[in-house]
């Protein structure tokens, strides 16, 4: 599957056409070095860099409106982007009930190294473990020493704060849980390589999304099973593979009482099977 997909990925670079490539799957390990810069992990990963990247000019932009000093950027970027994160763990940690680990304490003094930074007072992290509110707490105070410091509106800080707050969920909503970015890319490239079973993943959504042509290699070695989870969503159908590399998939028996009513050598292949019309389905079969 690597194989053919890095092939398609050479054709694409020899016409100099950008390579509108998806390759599904749960682990990285299994993706060759080629294809890793198309997996869903490394696609996601190239974007949030990219929006990391231009984040701080972006917020200069709303905060030249709002007439607010660069420092100020600064010091909202840190909060939304360093600080905001570990408070978010750290109340994690708290609802896991595992506040008595090196993790939660080492946290705790990263925290501190942050907030000392601001030189703000009452900033210091919580001692009774109470996370949920803290970030409320921090831009509140924030904003109050450095409306005076700076001579600048409060409410004009907590509207840079908001536009800052927008960019940080942006960055973080592609890595929960319930997110809909695999689905997207997946609906969104040309070409989606993965096996026949990480194809069929309830999650993506592909099997009831039709595509113009599915190709499925070494197709000798699937189940009829396995082949049903990518053909039920092709308009077009290509089996490649040798069609006399296994035995049958079904019993004996099984296959002896269909291919005496079909008329066929029971010995058949299963590329030979698909063929005569023994399945519901009737594809186009191409060998190599």
């Amino acid at each position: 599957m690597n194989t053919a997909a890095e092939a398609v990925l050479k054709l694409f670079r020899n016409s100099e056409l950008e390579a509108s490539i998806l390759r599904v799957a749960m682990k990285e390990d299994v993706v060759s070095d080629a294809l890793k810069p198309f997996h869903t992990a490394q696609i996601e990963q190239a974007m949030k860099d990219r929006f990391r990247a231009t984040f701080e000019p972006r917020l200069s932009i709303v905060a030249e409106e709002l007439a607010i000093p660069r420092a100020m950027v600064k010091a909202v970027i840190n909060i939304e982007l360093e600080i905001r994160p570990i408070v978010d763990r750290l109340a994690e940690l708290v609802r896991k009930q595992d506040v008595r680990s090196p993790r939660y304490e080492g946290l705790v003094r990263t925290l501190g190294t942050h907030l000392d930074k601001f030189e703000v007072e009452d900033l210091d992290p919580y001692e009774d473990e109470t996370w949920e509110t803290y970030m409320h707490e921090v831009r509140e105070k924030v904003i109050d020493a450095f409306s005076t410091r700076l001579a600048v509106s409060g409410g004009d800080i907590a509207r840079l704060f908001g536009a800052a707050a927008l960019g940080s969920d942006f960055m973080g909503s592609v890595s929960r849980s319930g997110r809909s970015f695999e689905p997207f890319l997946a609906g969104t490239r040309h070409i989606v390589v993965g096996t026949c079973v990480g194809l069929g993943r309830t999650s993506l959504g592909l099997t009831s999304t039709p595509f113009d042509l599915v190709i499925v290699d070494e197709a000798a070695r699937c189940t009829s099973s396995e082949l049903l989870v990518p053909l039920q969503a092709a308009r077009w159908a290509v089996l490649v593979g040798d069609h006399a590399q296994l035995e049958p998939h079904h019993e004996v028996e099984i296959v002896k009482r269909v291919a005496n009513s079909a008329g066929i050598d029971k010995a058949g292949s299963k590329a030979e099977r698909l063929r005569a019309g023994i399945h519901d389905r009737v594809w186009k079969i191409c060998r190599y």
